[in-house]
């Protein structure tokens, strides 16, 4: 009997130990990885740390779960079942939000099956509030296009996803105050002179591709830049790019104005900002200011001179590059204008290279030293002549005089002064509607 039991015994444990793996998962505090294919360091530091710690902060919970299989469930219906079945949420409110995606394995890495955010809890709201802005913030990343590259690019993506969705609900609920806490918590210590963050624009993304010129990590790039420096200068920084913009107006400067305004863009509130618009139609272009930052920082002779940034690589299709050039271009303006000179008229001329001033100082030296010798040279000639030429006219005259019969004058040349009328222009043209801008064809 026992010989009989002993070869079932361990051929259970085998199909047990076979069965492992189809059933491996890691879970890092409040992230949850069905996958086991995510950076674990990130993770590990993600789901312990910063969720653990913004949960005791605001009193809401945010969770992140990854599935390989949604079991016939629609992704919403399956991230309602987890929220509810294993009681997420704050404890005793069960106040929080869950992003939820379902990836697969493929040749390269993972594959994007789907994506949702829900949210829980007594406190409803309140938390529907972020609700209508989650998703569409996070489009850039949850699409296929995005974990269509190797596993490095679907780590990208799934951080950049996790880190954007922590930040849009700090935001949100915190009410743009880095650090403050949820009423009845004590306040976190922020470091001191950080900048500021998004007050309400961190809703929107600041890169918004409807032509699909970028790939999701170029997008990806550009939105973290354009957010650093629009947290740093206090304007909102906006790149959009659209098929037509006569599917949403009739010429492209009220097409970006109405963009601006409906989506509600601008730092502050202010609505400091400046958002560069392209329509691939036609090849149309449209660069916009608003605000008291903004209209200072881009002047009319500002953008004028800023397309030369980025309108040449646009002509060559270079849009990635382009689009950084123009970032670039932003914060060096807008740390002019924070400078108190703003790049305007007669305002940006570069200081000479310390280079070009040594020569210049090196060849002065020299032109002097040669004048100097030249004159002492024509002083020691001049004493070797015993004839010299006379200095008054009368000596040239003979002792009868001279008889002049004919007078005649003759016009020779005339010298005409021109003095060029400098155009004393400079500063913004500001719309009615409070907008400046500028643009046409690239």
């Amino acid at each position: 009997m026992k010989k009989k039991l002993i070869p079932a015994l361990l051929a259970a444990a085998l199909t047990l130990a076979l069965l492992v793996p189809a059933f491996a998962y890691t879970e890092y505090g409040l992230i949850y990885d069905a996958t086991d294919q995510l950076d674990p360091e990130f993770c590990d530091s993600m789901g312990f740390d910063t969720l653990y710690a913004f949960r005791q902060q605001n009193g809401v919970e945010l969770r992140v779960d990854v599935v390989d299989d949604l079991e016939g469930e629609s992704i919403e219906d399956y991230a309602r079942l987890f929220y509810d079945q294993y009681e997420y949420g704050y404890p005793g409110t069960g106040d929080g939000y869950l992003m939820m995606l379902c990836l697969t394995e493929d040749a390269t890495g993972l594959a994007y099956q789907g994506g949702c955010v829900i949210c829980g809890g007594d406190d409803q709201d309140q938390l529907a509030g972020l609700m209508a802005s989650l998703e569409p913030a996070l489009a850039q990343w949850l699409n296929e296009e995005a974990w269509s590259g190797g596993l490095d690019q679907d780590n990208l993506a799934f951080q950049s996803a996790v880190e954007l969705f922590v930040a849009l609900a700090e935001d949100y609920l915190t009410g743009g105050q880095p650090g403050a806490a949820a009423e009845g918590e004590p306040a976190a210590e922020t470091e001191p002179g950080a900048p500021d963050t998004y007050t309400e624009d961190l809703m929107t993304p600041c890169v918004q591709d409807a032509a699909g010129l970028l790939t999701a990590q170029e997008c990806g790039a550009l939105e973290q830049q354009a957010r650093e420096i629009g947290n740093q200068y206090q304007c909102g920084v906006y790149i959009t790019i659209l098929d037509d913009y006569q599917n949403y107006a009739s010429n492209i400067r009220d097409c970006a104005k109405e963009i601006y305004k409906q989506l509600d863009l601008g730092y502050g509130s202010g609505k400091d900002g400046v958002m560069l618009t392209l329509s691939m139609a036609d090849r149309d272009y449209w660069l916009l200011a608003y605000g008291d930052v903004g209209n200072t920082a881009f002047t009319d002779y500002g953008k004028e001179k800023m397309e030369g940034e980025f309108l040449d690589d646009f002509s060559g299709d270079d849009w990635y590059g382009g689009f950084t050039d123009y970032l670039d271009t932003c914060a060096a303006y807008l740390q002019a204008a924070r400078d108190g000179t703003p790049v305007d008229v007669d305002s940006d001329r570069e200081p000479t290279p310390m280079g070009t001033r040594i020569l210049m100082s090196y060849g002065i030296a020299l032109l002097v030293g040669i004048g100097i010798a030249l004159s002492v040279c024509l002083v020691l000639k001049s004493g070797m002549k015993t004839a010299v030429a006379a200095v008054r006219a009368e000596e040239y005259v003979p002792n009868g005089g001279v008889d002049i019969r004919v007078r005649e004058d003759h016009f020779v040349n005339t010298t005409v002064t021109r003095r060029k009328i400098e155009k004393e222009s400079g500063g913004t043209t500001i719309d009615h509607d409070g907008f400046s801008g500028r643009g046409g064809k690239f």
